[in-house]
């Protein structure tokens, strides 16, 4: 009668083949089993199905699976990729110029603004880190002076006579904010304009003295409020 030993005295194959047996523990009591039963016994209780390659399914927008890549892409770690093969007619090692991009965008190859002038459209969610606003010099203003939209949204002006502002086309969103810098003891009214508290300010007539007048339309009116003497 031979006799047992422990499983750590057992020599160790090198493979396993199907019709091995295998000593198991049932009920206290040791039995033996084979490579085959214990494979169906997986199978059938959907753990391992079997011990061959297994083949990822397509892939979806909603759901993993493997990806073959089509032709002028390439795989490195992961990630997918691919050059730019053609701009405006151009190949090779394409450098975009701004002559091939229009609409609300530019392009430039080196620290140069190349970007024109927005002048219609909506430029939506955009994040503009700095924003400076047009400004203008109107100079003396006279005795007249007609106030314009396209000039800049900040003007400035010396009063050198008595003058009268005429305010542009109200347009919706539009506004204006005038420094208007006396030059002795002239007064300034503005047509069209309706204030707050409904009365006109009168213009500091201190030589040297700045009044910042500020107007904003909503489309049919101009209001305007002050800040004065400064």
């Amino acid at each position: 009668m031979a006799l047992q030993k422990r499983v750590s005295e057992l020599p160790a194959v090198a493979q396993v083949a199907g019709t091995d047996l295998l000593i198991v523990s049932s009920n206290n009591a040791t039995k033996r089993t084979s490579v085959q039963q214990i494979g169906a016994y997986f199978a059938a209780n959907g753990v391992i199905s079997a011990s061959s390659a297994y083949t990822l399914p397509a892939a979806t927008t909603s759901s993993l699976g493997g990806v073959i890549v089509g032709s002028g892409l390439s795989v490195s770690s992961g990630t997918v990729s691919a050059n730019v093969t053609s701009v405006a007619g151009r190949t090779g090692a394409v450098t975009i110029a701004a002559a091939d991009v229009s609409g609300l965008a530019a392009s430039a190859t080196t620290d140069t603004t190349n970007a024109s002038n927005i002048s219609g459209g909506t430029l939506g969610l955009a994040r503009l880190p700095v924003v400076v606003e047009k400004s203008s010099a109107i100079g003396n203003s006279g005795t007249a002076t007609t106030l314009s939209l396209t000039t800049g949204s900040v003007q400035t002006v010396t009063l050198n006579g008595n003058c009268t502002f005429t305010m542009p086309s109200a347009t919706a969103g539009a506004s204006i904010t005038l420094i208007l810098t006396q030059s002795a003891a002239f007064t300034a009214t503005f047509t069209g304009v309706l204030w707050s508290g409904g009365t006109a300010p009168t213009i500091t007539a201190t030589a040297n003295k700045r009044d910042i007048l500020v107007f904003v339309s909503d489309g049919t009116n101009w209001y305007g409020t002050t800040s004065q003497n400064h």
